[in-house]
Protein backbone atom coordinates (compact mmCIF):
# COMPACT_ATOMS: atom_id res chain seq x y z
CA UNK A 1 0.00 0.00 0.00
CA UNK A 2 0.77 3.75 -0.22
CA UNK A 3 0.74 6.62 2.10
CA UNK A 4 0.27 9.87 0.57
CA UNK A 5 2.04 12.02 3.03
CA UNK A 6 0.49 15.38 1.36
CA UNK A 7 -2.98 14.10 2.20
CA UNK A 8 -1.69 13.02 5.84
CA UNK A 9 0.05 15.91 6.51
CA UNK A 10 -2.95 18.41 5.41
CA UNK A 11 -5.33 15.79 7.92
CA UNK A 12 -2.70 15.89 10.80
CA UNK A 13 -3.12 19.82 10.46
CA UNK A 14 -6.82 20.05 10.53
CA UNK A 15 -6.62 19.16 14.12
CA UNK A 16 -6.99 22.14 15.19
CA UNK A 17 -5.12 23.25 18.52
CA UNK A 18 -6.99 23.21 21.89
CA UNK A 19 -9.97 21.40 20.29
CA UNK A 20 -11.71 18.68 22.48
CA UNK A 21 -11.95 15.31 20.11
CA UNK A 22 -15.04 13.72 21.34
CA UNK A 23 -14.66 10.96 18.88
CA UNK A 24 -18.21 9.58 19.08
CA UNK A 25 -18.23 6.09 16.63
CA UNK A 26 -21.84 6.40 15.60
CA UNK A 27 -20.31 10.11 13.99
CA UNK A 28 -17.51 8.40 12.10
CA UNK A 29 -20.15 5.74 10.84
CA UNK A 30 -22.78 7.98 9.59
CA UNK A 31 -19.96 9.70 7.83
CA UNK A 32 -18.59 6.08 6.69
CA UNK A 33 -21.98 5.68 5.28
CA UNK A 34 -22.72 8.27 3.54
CA UNK A 35 -20.14 8.07 1.51
CA UNK A 36 -20.14 4.78 0.69
CA UNK A 37 -23.73 5.77 -0.78
CA UNK A 38 -21.53 8.61 -2.65
CA UNK A 39 -24.53 11.48 -1.07
CA UNK A 40 -23.40 14.50 -0.91
CA UNK A 41 -23.77 16.18 3.06
CA UNK A 42 -27.12 18.19 1.82
CA UNK A 43 -28.79 14.52 0.12
CA UNK A 44 -28.13 12.81 3.43
CA UNK A 45 -29.19 15.35 5.51
CA UNK A 46 -32.39 15.64 3.74
CA UNK A 47 -35.87 15.48 5.34
CA UNK A 48 -33.78 14.62 8.64
CA UNK A 49 -31.67 17.74 10.01
CA UNK A 50 -29.86 20.58 8.84
CA UNK A 51 -26.39 20.59 7.01
CA UNK A 52 -24.53 22.37 9.63
CA UNK A 53 -26.05 19.89 12.26
CA UNK A 54 -25.10 16.62 10.51
CA UNK A 55 -21.44 18.15 9.83
CA UNK A 56 -20.64 18.32 13.40
CA UNK A 57 -22.44 14.72 14.07
CA UNK A 58 -20.01 13.34 11.63
CA UNK A 59 -17.24 15.37 13.04
CA UNK A 60 -17.87 14.15 16.43
CA UNK A 61 -18.49 17.82 17.42
CA UNK A 62 -21.73 16.86 18.75
CA UNK A 63 -23.40 13.83 19.85
CA UNK A 64 -26.71 13.44 17.72
CA UNK A 65 -30.01 13.07 19.51
CA UNK A 66 -31.72 10.08 19.92
CA UNK A 67 -34.65 11.33 17.64
CA UNK A 68 -31.90 11.99 15.21
CA UNK A 69 -30.10 8.01 15.65
CA UNK A 70 -33.03 6.60 14.88
CA UNK A 71 -34.02 8.51 11.66
CA UNK A 72 -30.03 8.20 10.53
CA UNK A 73 -30.37 4.90 11.35
CA UNK A 74 -33.34 3.89 9.47
CA UNK A 75 -32.08 5.75 6.34
CA UNK A 76 -28.18 4.35 6.25
CA UNK A 77 -30.01 0.85 7.46
CA UNK A 78 -27.70 0.72 10.35
CA UNK A 79 -27.85 -1.79 12.61
CA UNK A 80 -27.10 0.12 16.23
CA UNK A 81 -26.62 3.29 17.03
CA UNK A 82 -22.28 2.12 17.63
CA UNK A 83 -23.28 3.50 21.56
CA UNK A 84 -20.62 0.60 23.12
CA UNK A 85 -18.97 0.57 26.15
CA UNK A 86 -15.81 2.96 26.35
CA UNK A 87 -14.17 1.08 28.62
CA UNK A 88 -13.94 -1.93 26.18
CA UNK A 89 -12.14 -0.20 23.50
CA UNK A 90 -9.79 1.27 26.07
CA UNK A 91 -8.36 -1.81 26.48
CA UNK A 92 -8.19 -2.78 22.90
CA UNK A 93 -6.61 0.43 22.83
CA UNK A 94 -4.04 -0.38 25.12
CA UNK A 95 -3.34 -3.90 23.57
CA UNK A 96 -2.75 -2.45 20.76
CA UNK A 97 -0.39 -0.18 22.27
CA UNK A 98 1.80 -3.03 24.36
CA UNK A 99 1.73 -4.79 20.41
CA UNK A 100 3.33 -1.83 18.70
CA UNK A 101 6.10 -1.88 22.13
CA UNK A 102 6.99 -5.31 21.73
CA UNK A 103 6.88 -6.23 18.53
CA UNK A 104 3.33 -8.49 18.63
CA UNK A 105 0.26 -9.18 16.87
CA UNK A 106 -3.08 -8.61 18.42
CA UNK A 107 -5.65 -11.12 18.98
CA UNK A 108 -8.16 -11.39 16.13
CA UNK A 109 -10.96 -12.23 18.80
CA UNK A 110 -10.14 -8.16 18.67
CA UNK A 111 -11.12 -7.53 16.02
CA UNK A 112 -14.48 -10.09 16.02
CA UNK A 113 -15.28 -8.19 18.78
CA UNK A 114 -15.91 -4.66 16.18
CA UNK A 115 -17.96 -7.45 13.16
CA UNK A 116 -20.26 -5.31 11.40
CA UNK A 117 -19.31 -1.96 12.86
CA UNK A 118 -18.39 0.93 10.58
CA UNK A 119 -16.96 3.18 12.76
CA UNK A 120 -13.64 4.81 13.82
CA UNK A 121 -13.05 2.25 16.63
CA UNK A 122 -13.85 -0.77 14.28
CA UNK A 123 -11.59 0.79 11.18
CA UNK A 124 -8.36 1.54 13.85
CA UNK A 125 -8.73 -2.28 15.03
CA UNK A 126 -8.86 -3.90 12.29
CA UNK A 127 -5.88 -1.65 10.38
CA UNK A 128 -4.21 -2.43 13.58
CA UNK A 129 -4.67 -5.91 13.24
CA UNK A 130 -3.05 -6.09 9.55
CA UNK A 131 -0.82 -3.91 10.14
CA UNK A 132 0.90 -5.71 13.12
CA UNK A 133 0.35 -9.11 11.05
CA UNK A 134 2.63 -7.45 8.10
CA UNK A 135 -0.57 -7.73 5.64
CA UNK A 136 0.18 -4.36 4.49
CA UNK A 137 -2.35 -4.71 1.55
CA UNK A 138 -5.69 -5.94 3.49
CA UNK A 139 -4.69 -2.82 5.47
CA UNK A 140 -5.08 -0.22 2.77
CA UNK A 141 -8.83 -0.69 2.73
CA UNK A 142 -9.00 0.24 6.69
CA UNK A 143 -6.53 3.33 6.16
CA UNK A 144 -8.69 4.38 3.63
CA UNK A 145 -11.57 4.51 5.58
CA UNK A 146 -9.72 5.46 8.42
CA UNK A 147 -7.71 8.73 6.73
CA UNK A 148 -10.63 10.63 6.70
CA UNK A 149 -11.72 10.66 9.94
CA UNK A 150 -7.98 11.65 11.78
CA UNK A 151 -8.87 15.23 12.03
CA UNK A 152 -12.09 14.37 14.58
CA UNK A 153 -10.54 11.48 16.39
CA UNK A 154 -9.61 11.46 19.71
CA UNK A 155 -6.03 12.09 21.12
CA UNK A 156 -4.89 8.44 21.65
CA UNK A 157 -6.51 7.10 18.96
CA UNK A 158 -5.20 9.09 16.62
CA UNK A 159 -1.42 8.88 18.24
CA UNK A 160 -1.73 5.08 17.37
CA UNK A 161 -3.32 5.43 13.94
CA UNK A 162 0.34 7.78 13.44
CA UNK A 163 2.29 5.12 15.14
CA UNK A 164 0.64 2.30 13.00
CA UNK A 165 1.14 4.35 9.45
CA UNK A 166 4.83 5.00 10.65
CA UNK A 167 4.86 1.12 10.56
CA UNK A 168 3.91 1.24 6.65
CA UNK A 169 6.43 3.92 6.04
CA UNK A 170 9.59 1.74 7.56
CA UNK A 171 8.19 -1.08 5.56
CA UNK A 172 8.57 1.35 2.58
CA UNK A 173 11.36 2.03 3.10
CA UNK A 174 10.82 5.77 3.57
CA UNK A 175 12.80 6.43 6.44
CA UNK A 176 12.58 10.40 6.65
CA UNK A 177 8.63 10.26 5.51
CA UNK A 178 8.41 8.23 8.56
CA UNK A 179 10.26 11.16 10.65
CA UNK A 180 8.40 13.99 9.48
CA UNK A 181 5.30 11.77 10.73
CA UNK A 182 6.76 11.25 13.86
CA UNK A 183 7.58 14.89 14.63
CA UNK A 184 3.83 15.71 13.58
CA UNK A 185 3.31 13.22 16.23
CA UNK A 186 5.43 14.87 18.61
CA UNK A 187 3.66 18.32 18.13
CA UNK A 188 -0.20 17.02 18.74
CA UNK A 189 0.40 16.33 22.46
CA UNK A 190 -0.33 15.52 25.03
CA UNK A 191 0.19 12.06 24.87
CA UNK A 192 1.23 9.35 26.81
CA UNK A 193 4.97 7.71 28.29
CA UNK A 194 3.93 4.60 26.08
CA UNK A 195 3.44 7.03 22.86
CA UNK A 196 6.54 8.99 23.52
CA UNK A 197 8.54 5.43 24.13
CA UNK A 198 7.46 4.17 20.30
CA UNK A 199 8.23 7.44 18.97
CA UNK A 200 11.64 7.07 20.52
CA UNK A 201 11.86 3.42 18.78
CA UNK A 202 10.21 4.32 15.59
CA UNK A 203 12.88 7.48 15.12
CA UNK A 204 15.96 5.54 15.93
CA UNK A 205 15.37 2.60 13.89
CA UNK A 206 15.00 4.70 11.27
CA UNK A 207 17.98 6.99 12.31
CA UNK A 208 19.97 3.06 11.95
CA UNK A 209 18.40 2.81 8.66
CA UNK A 210 19.56 6.28 6.99
CA UNK A 211 22.81 6.20 8.70
CA UNK A 212 22.12 9.30 10.61
CA UNK A 213 24.61 9.77 13.25
CA UNK A 214 23.35 12.30 15.02
CA UNK A 215 19.77 10.34 15.28
CA UNK A 216 21.36 7.21 16.50
CA UNK A 217 24.23 9.10 18.85
CA UNK A 218 21.33 11.08 20.91
CA UNK A 219 18.41 8.40 21.42
CA UNK A 220 19.92 4.86 21.44
CA UNK A 221 21.64 4.97 25.36
CA UNK A 222 17.99 6.66 26.69
CA UNK A 223 15.69 4.70 24.81
CA UNK A 224 17.72 1.15 25.82
CA UNK A 225 17.74 2.82 29.48
CA UNK A 226 14.21 3.30 29.11
CA UNK A 227 13.47 -0.60 27.83
CA UNK A 228 15.88 -2.04 30.45
CA UNK A 229 14.01 0.16 33.53
CA UNK A 230 10.30 -1.14 31.99
CA UNK A 231 11.79 -5.02 31.86
CA UNK A 232 10.95 -4.88 28.28
CA UNK A 233 14.45 -7.24 27.64
CA UNK A 234 13.52 -8.52 23.93
CA UNK A 235 13.06 -5.39 22.97
CA UNK A 236 16.52 -4.39 23.93
CA UNK A 237 18.05 -7.27 22.36
CA UNK A 238 16.60 -6.40 19.11
CA UNK A 239 17.22 -2.75 19.26
CA UNK A 240 21.36 -3.52 20.83
CA UNK A 241 21.37 -5.55 17.08
CA UNK A 242 20.08 -3.01 14.96
CA UNK A 243 22.75 -0.92 16.81
CA UNK A 244 25.69 -3.55 15.89
CA UNK A 245 24.87 -3.61 12.22
CA UNK A 246 24.84 0.48 12.18
CA UNK A 247 28.38 -0.11 14.00
CA UNK A 248 29.02 -3.10 11.24
CA UNK A 249 29.60 -0.73 8.47
CA UNK A 250 32.18 1.25 10.17
CA UNK A 251 34.05 -1.69 11.82
CA UNK A 252 36.73 -3.91 11.19
CA UNK A 253 36.17 -7.27 10.93
CA UNK A 254 38.65 -8.36 14.48
CA UNK A 255 36.52 -5.38 16.04
CA UNK A 256 32.93 -6.46 15.08
CA UNK A 257 34.26 -10.10 16.47
CA UNK A 258 35.67 -8.87 19.62
CA UNK A 259 31.88 -7.66 19.77
CA UNK A 260 29.70 -10.11 19.74
CA UNK A 261 32.37 -12.64 21.19
CA UNK A 262 31.20 -11.95 24.69
CA UNK A 263 27.23 -11.65 24.26
CA UNK A 264 25.29 -14.62 24.85
CA UNK A 265 21.89 -13.16 24.07
CA UNK A 266 22.35 -12.89 20.53
CA UNK A 267 21.00 -15.79 18.44
CA UNK A 268 23.99 -17.64 16.41
CA UNK A 269 22.78 -16.78 13.10
CA UNK A 270 22.53 -13.07 14.23
CA UNK A 271 25.64 -13.45 14.91
CA UNK A 272 26.87 -14.52 11.33
CA UNK A 273 24.25 -11.67 9.88
CA UNK A 274 26.72 -9.20 11.71
CA UNK A 275 29.93 -10.90 10.29
CA UNK A 276 28.49 -10.71 7.08
CA UNK A 277 27.62 -7.09 7.23
CA UNK A 278 30.72 -6.26 8.27
CA UNK A 279 32.58 -8.66 5.84
CA UNK A 280 30.64 -7.26 3.03
CA UNK A 281 31.71 -3.31 3.96
CA UNK A 282 34.83 -4.43 3.69
CA UNK A 283 34.55 -5.75 0.24
CA UNK A 284 35.46 -9.55 1.18
CA UNK A 285 31.84 -10.49 -1.02
CA UNK A 286 33.31 -14.30 -0.96
CA UNK A 287 33.38 -14.02 2.83
CA UNK A 288 29.98 -12.58 2.78
CA UNK A 289 28.39 -15.16 -0.11
CA UNK A 290 29.75 -18.31 2.11
CA UNK A 291 27.11 -16.96 4.98
CA UNK A 292 24.47 -15.67 3.21
CA UNK A 293 24.56 -18.75 1.01
CA UNK A 294 23.18 -21.06 3.87
CA UNK A 295 20.53 -18.42 5.15
CA UNK A 296 19.46 -15.78 1.84
CA UNK A 297 15.72 -17.72 1.78
CA UNK A 298 15.26 -16.97 5.53
CA UNK A 299 14.42 -13.39 4.94
CA UNK A 300 15.13 -10.63 2.63
CA UNK A 301 17.22 -9.09 4.85
CA UNK A 302 19.55 -12.20 4.09
CA UNK A 303 18.40 -12.54 0.61
CA UNK A 304 19.44 -8.48 -0.30
CA UNK A 305 23.15 -9.14 0.78
CA UNK A 306 23.00 -12.54 -0.73
CA UNK A 307 22.02 -10.90 -4.00
CA UNK A 308 24.68 -7.80 -3.98
CA UNK A 309 28.01 -10.33 -3.00
CA UNK A 310 27.13 -12.20 -6.40
CA UNK A 311 26.55 -9.14 -8.17
CA UNK A 312 29.96 -7.78 -6.72
CA UNK A 313 31.22 -11.35 -7.81
CA UNK A 314 29.77 -11.40 -11.48
CA UNK A 315 27.77 -14.73 -10.30
CA UNK A 316 25.16 -14.07 -13.35
CA UNK A 317 23.58 -18.15 -12.93
CA UNK A 318 23.72 -17.58 -9.08
CA UNK A 319 21.86 -14.23 -9.25
CA UNK A 320 19.20 -15.71 -11.84
CA UNK A 321 18.84 -18.69 -9.59
CA UNK A 322 18.16 -16.58 -6.47
CA UNK A 323 15.49 -14.18 -8.24
CA UNK A 324 13.40 -16.92 -8.45
CA UNK A 325 13.22 -17.46 -5.00
CA UNK A 326 9.93 -16.57 -2.99
CA UNK A 327 11.38 -14.65 -0.48
CA UNK A 328 12.01 -12.01 -3.22
CA UNK A 329 8.32 -11.39 -4.69
CA UNK A 330 7.62 -10.74 -0.68
CA UNK A 331 9.34 -7.44 0.53
CA UNK A 332 9.91 -3.97 -1.80
CA UNK A 333 13.80 -4.23 -1.11
CA UNK A 334 14.22 -7.54 -2.68
CA UNK A 335 12.01 -6.54 -5.70
CA UNK A 336 13.80 -3.29 -6.26
CA UNK A 337 17.18 -5.52 -6.31
CA UNK A 338 15.74 -8.10 -8.71
CA UNK A 339 14.39 -5.21 -10.84
CA UNK A 340 17.84 -3.97 -10.93
CA UNK A 341 19.95 -7.21 -12.03
CA UNK A 342 17.29 -8.36 -14.19
CA UNK A 343 18.13 -5.16 -16.39
CA UNK A 344 21.67 -4.79 -15.50
CA UNK A 345 21.98 -8.65 -16.95
CA UNK A 346 19.23 -9.13 -19.20
CA UNK A 347 18.39 -5.37 -20.51
CA UNK A 348 19.53 -3.41 -23.84
CA UNK A 349 21.77 -0.51 -23.33
CA UNK A 350 18.84 1.85 -24.16
CA UNK A 351 16.50 -0.45 -21.48
CA UNK A 352 19.39 0.08 -18.78
CA UNK A 353 19.74 3.82 -19.84
CA UNK A 354 16.60 4.47 -19.51
CA UNK A 355 15.73 2.83 -15.94
CA UNK A 356 18.65 5.09 -14.42
CA UNK A 357 17.45 8.15 -15.94
CA UNK A 358 13.71 7.45 -15.15
CA UNK A 359 13.54 5.06 -11.97
CA UNK A 360 17.21 6.21 -10.32
CA UNK A 361 16.70 10.16 -11.30
CA UNK A 362 13.10 10.99 -11.70
CA UNK A 363 11.24 8.75 -9.97
CA UNK A 364 13.95 8.67 -7.02
CA UNK A 365 13.32 5.04 -6.30
CA UNK A 366 11.83 3.31 -3.76
CA UNK A 367 14.30 3.31 -1.07
CA UNK A 368 15.79 5.22 1.68
CA UNK A 369 17.80 2.44 2.67
CA UNK A 370 21.69 3.74 3.32
CA UNK A 371 23.94 0.65 2.13
CA UNK A 372 21.35 0.10 -0.89
CA UNK A 373 21.49 3.61 -1.92
CA UNK A 374 25.27 3.34 -1.64
CA UNK A 375 25.45 0.19 -3.43
CA UNK A 376 22.79 1.41 -6.47
CA UNK A 377 24.94 5.16 -6.94
CA UNK A 378 28.36 3.00 -7.89
CA UNK A 379 26.80 0.41 -10.05
CA UNK A 380 24.39 2.72 -12.18
CA UNK A 381 27.70 4.80 -12.20
CA UNK A 382 29.91 2.05 -13.38
CA UNK A 383 27.08 0.69 -16.07
CA UNK A 384 26.66 4.79 -17.67
CA UNK A 385 30.35 4.65 -17.77
CA UNK A 386 30.67 1.67 -19.73
CA UNK A 387 28.07 2.91 -21.78
CA UNK A 388 30.29 6.14 -22.32
CA UNK A 389 27.19 8.03 -21.13
CA UNK A 390 30.36 10.44 -18.77
CA UNK A 391 27.68 13.32 -18.19
CA UNK A 392 24.46 10.77 -17.15
CA UNK A 393 27.18 9.40 -15.04
CA UNK A 394 27.93 12.26 -12.79
CA UNK A 395 24.32 13.55 -12.89
CA UNK A 396 23.91 10.01 -11.45
CA UNK A 397 26.60 10.13 -9.03
CA UNK A 398 25.72 14.05 -7.65
CA UNK A 399 22.12 12.69 -7.42
CA UNK A 400 22.99 9.91 -4.49
CA UNK A 401 25.32 12.00 -2.92
CA UNK A 402 22.91 14.57 -2.44
CA UNK A 403 20.22 11.96 -1.46
CA UNK A 404 22.71 10.29 1.02
CA UNK A 405 23.71 13.68 2.57
CA UNK A 406 20.22 15.28 3.36
CA UNK A 407 18.78 11.48 4.29
CA UNK A 408 22.21 11.11 6.98
CA UNK A 409 21.44 14.56 8.53
CA UNK A 410 17.36 14.86 8.49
Amino acid sequence: MYINMMELKNLVHKRQSGKKYVGLPFGSAVKYKRKEKNLTLEEACEGICSLSYLSKVENNNISASEEFIEKFKKKFDMKDAYDYDKDSFKIHIDQIIEACLKDKKIDHNIVIYYDDRLDYQSLLVDFAYNVLDKNYEQAQTAYKNLSELIYSMPQEPFMVTMILINHILYYEMRYTDGLELLSMVERQQPYSNEISLLIQKWKLLHGFKINNPLLVSNLYQPYEKILIKKQLFEQVKITHMEHLLYKARFSSIEQMKNEISGINNIDEADKEYLMSVCHYHRGNYDKTLSITSKYAEQSQKWMAIHLISLDHLKEEKRIFDAIEKEVINKNPLCKLLKKHLMLKYKGTQEEIVNYIKQDILIQDLCTEDYDILIYLMKDCERLLTKFHFYKDAVSVYRHFLSKLYKISFT
